[in-house]
């Protein structure tokens, strides 16, 4: 048995004593919890039975959305490193780390607060520190996003309890990161009985919609800066044409697709066949290079027309227009909030549902200015020309 686990295990059945053994999980031993109960068990218990599913789990992302630093040591992830801290922090003055694994990096200090500066976000493109909420105060931003960071988040603001004790958390979980029963549910009865009727099982598009939105309806598209947001594919999805198909329909539910072409279940041809056989550009570019531009930012975006997130808007607007016309202001909304000075300055941002041609056609062409990628230069009525008729 892999070392982690051995040592997860130990110190949970310290932690919860005597535990009864008992068959289950198609012919495995599994830990009985204390009771029938449907209480949270910890993803070393899930991994003893179902150690494949653990394996792809722990090579892809979403366990390390939120990591505990122990031992003042850097964490410790499958394919990205963490090596440093913000200046004036060493990893004794760190408690969690949010993210890492992609992207990027954000730190949480001694106290549970997020840490805030001019430089205090690592982003892994570029091996540097950046801003993250620059006018907030150091150890004043509580951290309260633990319901898509962690596993069994309860809220409970300032008042607490805190995770650990830290008053900047602002909540308490069963585990650090999106582990097993973040979206199985608690697993203290299936690991008792074994039973698959005891686990939750959901391979509906609402199940990763849960975390994968940012509009509190999951309708329209935030944006900000001229990129859509990140971690809000669901309502990408709801407005590409594609709101009938399930995100299992083409990404494994364990396995992660950042670093490995294998946590991708089903590509584009697999249904439009017609089209990727009908392409203007041959073999030269992918259904994805043009369809799932990269309109949306984490960390970092390389130039204006290119982002560092796939988007799922699919729908390309052919018409010659650049990014201006994908992004429009909600002063309606502003107003009914009271922002009546500096309306369009202050107004919620939003991406309507396509991508122009800038985005899906300049992260390889230069526009008139030079700007984009290293293919030929074109203005935006030569790609449009092209690209009408593109799979005729």
């Amino acid at each position: 048995m892999h070392r982690g686990l051995v040592v997860g295990l130990a110190v949970l059945l310290s932690a919860l004593g005597a535990m009864a053994i008992v068959a289950g999980c198609g012919g495995h031993a599994a830990i009985a919890p204390p009771g029938p109960d449907d209480g949270y068990v910890g993803a070393a218990v899930c991994g003893i039975c179902h150690r494949a599913e653990m394996d792809d789990h722990r090579a892809a992302g979403h366990p390390y959305k939120l990591v505990k630093i122990t031992g003042g040591l850097p964490p410790v992830f499958p394919f990205s490193t963490v090596p440093l801290t913000p200046a004036g922090y060493s990893w004794n003055d760190i408690t969690y780390v949010i993210g890492g694994y992609g992207w990027k990096a954000r730190y949480v200090d001694r106290n549970g607060y997020i840490v805030t500066g001019d430089a205090v976000q690592y982003n892994l493109a570029t091996s540097a520190f950046g801003p993250y909420e620059a006018t907030v105060p150091p150890g004043t931003k509580p951290y309260d996003c633990g319901a898509c960071h962690t596993t069994g988040w309860v809220a409970t603001g300032a008042a607490g309890p805190h995770q650990d004790g830290l008053a900047g958390m602002y909540g308490t979980f069963s585990e650090p990161g999106i582990q097993c029963e973040a979206c199985h549910g608690p697993g203290g009865r299936h690991a008792s009985t074994g039973n698959v009727s005891d686990i939750r099982i959901d391979r509906t598009a609402e199940a990763c919609g849960q975390c994968h939105y940012r509009d509190a309806a999951k309708q329209r598209i935030p944006a900000k800066e001229g990129f859509i947001q990140h971690h809000e594919q669901f309502e990408e999805m709801r407005s590409a044409g594609h709101r009938a198909l399930s995100c299992l329909d083409c990404h494994h539910h364990h396995k992660g697709s950042l670093y490995s072409s294998e946590g991708i279940t089903r590509n584009c041809q697999g249904c439009h066949s017609t089209q990727a056989r009908n392409s203007a550009h041959g073999n030269r570019a992918s259904c994805e290079d043009c369809h799932m531009a990269q309109a949306t930012r984490s960390a970092l975006a390389p130039t204006q027309y290119q982002g560092d997130v796939a988007t799922h808007i699919f729908r390309i607007n052919t018409n010659p227009v650049g990014k201006a016309a994908m992004f429009y202001t909600d002063a309606v909304t502003a107003s009914h909030r009271g922002e009546l000075d500096e309306v369009a300055a202050t107004s919620p941002e939003y991406a309507h549902g396509f991508v122009t041609l800038d985005f899906a056609c300049y992260s390889c062409h230069r526009d008139e200015n030079g700007v984009g990628g290293t293919g030929s230069q074109k203005t935006l009525a030569e790609l449009s020309a092209y690209a009408r008729g593109y799979h005729d």
